[in-house]
């Protein structure tokens, strides 16, 4: 009986060999899974907020750079239009050289243009040609020089509007301590350049208005030399007609010598002080 209980066993043993010589299958443990998945996620949730962070801290420190450039460039053209404007004409002087300009027009239209008689001469119209044509000269001088006072001043004015609106400017920190020290630096450069912005702005005003006052009398003296020329024309076309009326025919218009010869010197005057 234990013989046959033994034969059992050892056949047992032999048929369940193989299947003991197997490695067992691990046992998988659904919390420990879970566990490592949160735990990757909050790295990579971490790794993300850190990488945001420095990407932000970058951009901060180069809009910064780019701030500090653009206020030193807003400074620098504002201290440039400031020496610009010592050297642009005085308006007082501008408008006292006009009014002589104008004031030697008249002299040289006498006769002309005004107190008119029945005939001209080709004296009279030559002088007077001379006479304008050097006032115009001294006009279109005048027109130069404002023209590109104008121009300059202009573009140092689009220049700094142009800097004072990139958005840059306008973009602050996430630092409330850098925030707050940006502030007060823009404060600063505002304190200084202000009165300069307004002398800028009322310059480009006043030159503007000489430059329409100057443009009027390049304009009106241009369309009398025109004027003159036309008479020459006419005059010498007309050169075998009577200029005059008898003596004991009616005159149409009658003016005193003396005030004739009074303009007349003047005109010689204008003549010597201009041509010699």
């Amino acid at each position: 009986m234990i013989n046959k209980f033994a034969l059992i066993l050892l056949f047992l043993f032999i048929w369940l060999l193989p299947l003991l010589a197997q490695e067992p299958k691990p046992i998988a443990i659904k919390g420990n899974d879970s566990v490592k998945n949160s735990l990757i996620e909050k790295l990579n949730q971490a790794g993300a907020a850190e990488a945001k962070r420095s990407t932000l801290k970058f951009k901060e420190s180069k809009d910064a750079i780019q701030q500090e450039h653009l206020l030193e460039q807003i400074k620098e053209t504002t201290l440039k239009s400031k020496a610009f404007m010592k050297q642009v004409l005085d308006t007082t002087m501008v408008n006292t050289e006009l009014n002589k300009i104008k004031h030697w027009y008249l002299i040289a239209g006498d006769g002309i243009f005004t107190n008119k008689g029945t005939a001209n001469t080709f004296r009279n119209l030559s002088t007077a040609s001379k006479l304008i044509l050097e006032l115009l000269k001294r006009v279109n001088h005048i027109k130069k020089q404002i023209d590109q006072q104008e121009k300059h001043l202009v573009n140092f004015r689009f220049k700094i509007d142009s800097l004072s609106s990139d958005s840059i400017l306008y973009t602050f920190s996430s630092d409330t301590v850098a925030t707050k020290e940006y502030i007060n630096k823009m404060r600063v450069i505002v304190y200084e350049i202000a009165p300069v912005d307004t002398a800028l702005k009322t310059t480009i005003t006043n030159i503007r208005k000489i430059q329409y006052n100057v443009d009027l009398l390049q304009n009106e003296l241009a369309i009398k030399l025109e004027e003159i020329d036309v008479y020459q024309k006419k005059l010498s076309s007309a050169s075998l007609t009577r200029e005059f009326k008898n003596i004991n025919q009616n005159v149409t218009y009658a003016r005193p010598i003396n005030e004739i010869l009074h303009f007349s010197f003047l005109k010689a005057e204008l003549i010597f002080a201009f041509y010699v």
